[in-house]
């Protein structure tokens, strides 16, 4: 009896111990942390408290995305439809997540989502609220509405965009960043712009950039946050980014155009585990593209993998239209829409996710392997059912986003 109490004792001294429970459990993945919440009340207190979500986030800075889900629509934003497909067939935590019914029963939309958060937008006939969501624990707290901070008494200012900027490695604390706009200025290339902050920590907006004209086409909307900054698409040759830290907006280069006219160039922009990507498309008429990488500096777009289409849908002849024009002259039109450049644990795992005709795919880079992550239905769009900009990425995250 004696041996078996003294092979109890480091057992029992882990458990007795929170701070080396919390060592241990932090170091694992979190679709196994959400598991063992059912071991026991304690180990359920423990991986929901805020500290220990903190530790676990800060141990695990960049981890890979899981799934995406984004809106079953071609235009609409405001779909109350959304999808929800796990990038790899093994996925077992989230397949059918609660999370969705959220969406799905009520006109909320997805904005953004970063390191494992997401903001939202619901829209009613008679509100209109915005909410930081995370899924993965189906925890949501609202955010005090902006315009009562911008507009001071101003009827003529209007928010033209809010993003998330959040990084769990750097911070404990995600930020909302809202951009608003002066509608008096009759120019439209001299419209003033200006940027407030929110921060839970304070817990009420402040303003953060007075005045400042961006170039006319600048996607507020749509803004990617990476490396510390939110960055925001314009289709000419320059626009700018958000420094978050010290609350000033910087140049962001963008690669000449390839041909022709500057507008709707550019078919993706995005953020993976570090890195950004961009993709300029002209034409569906071309069988390859590259996808650029923008280095640390913000310096240089560089090709980090180039695609070749004939080869991705070799085995599904419904990317493929092959078309004629009036003089008979014959082309093929690719019919797919970018989804995201997703980087996994490995370099080797890093894939590109299209959309095509009934099928959205997942390509590997390095193996040059397409397949099928699942069927799709649209009736908008038979032959693009869903666009990049509507899809998010899904990342596991325990952060609490209760103050």
């Amino acid at each position: 009896m004696a041996a078996k109490a003294t092979d109890q004792a480091p057992v029992e001294a882990i458990a007795d111990s929170e701070d080396l429970l919390m060592e241990i459990l932090s170091r694992l993945p979190v679709k196994y942390l959400l598991r063992f919440k059912s071991v026991s009340k304690q180990w359920l207190n423990l991986i929901s408290d805020r500290r220990f979500s903190l530790f676990h986030s800060q141990r695990h800075p960049n981890p890979p995305s899981s799934a995406l889900f984004f809106n079953h629509s071609l235009c609409s934003s405001w779909s109350s439809t959304f999808e929800f497909i796990p990038l790899q067939n093994h996925h077992q935590v989230t397949d059918s997540p609660p999370f969705l019914s959220l969406f799905n029963s009520s006109s909320m939309a997805i904005l953004q989502s970063t390191n494992g958060l997401v903001l939202c937008k619901s829209v009613s006939q008679s509100d209109l609220a915005y909410y930081i969501f995370n899924p993965t624990i189906n925890q949501i707290s609202q955010l005090p509405f902006p315009n009562a901070s911008i507009l001071l008494g101003n009827q003529s200012i209007s928010v033209v965009g809010l993003n998330l900027a959040f990084d769990p490695s750097t911070s404990a604390d995600y930020k909302v960043i809202c951009v608003w706009k002066d509608n008096s200025c009759s120019y439209i290339h001299e419209i003033p712009h200006g940027i407030n902050v929110y921060s839970p920590a304070i817990g009420e907006w402040k303003r953060s950039v007075n005045f400042f004209t961006p170039p006319f086409d600048m996607e507020f909307e749509r803004g990617v946050y990476w490396n510390g900054n939110v960055l925001w698409l314009s289709h000419t040759e320059k626009t700018l980014c958000y420094d978050v830290q010290n609350e000033c907006l910087k140049p962001l280069p963008l690669p000449p155009p390839s041909e022709g006219a500057y507008i709707g160039r550019f078919r993706y922009f995005g953020e993976s585990r570090g890195h950004l990507h961009l993709v300029e498309i002209r034409t569906n008429c071309v069988s390859e593209f590259d996808i650029l990488e923008l280095d640390g500096d913000y310096m240089c777009w560089s090709v980090k993998y180039r695609v070749n289409l004939d080869v991705l849908g070799s085995e599904f002849p419904e990317m493929f239209q092959d078309c004629g024009d009036r003089f008979g002259r014959r082309f093929r039109f690719y019919a797919f829409s970018i989804l995201g450049v997703i980087h996994g644990e490995e370099e080797g795992d890093s894939v590109l996710v299209v959309s095509i005709p009934g099928k959205i795919l997942s390509y590997n880079f390095r193996t040059g392997i397409t397949r099928s992550l699942c069927d799709v239905i649209d009736h908008s769009d038979k032959w693009l059912p869903f666009k990049g900009y509507n899809a998010y990425q899904y990342t596991p995250s325990l952060y609490r986003v209760e103050w």
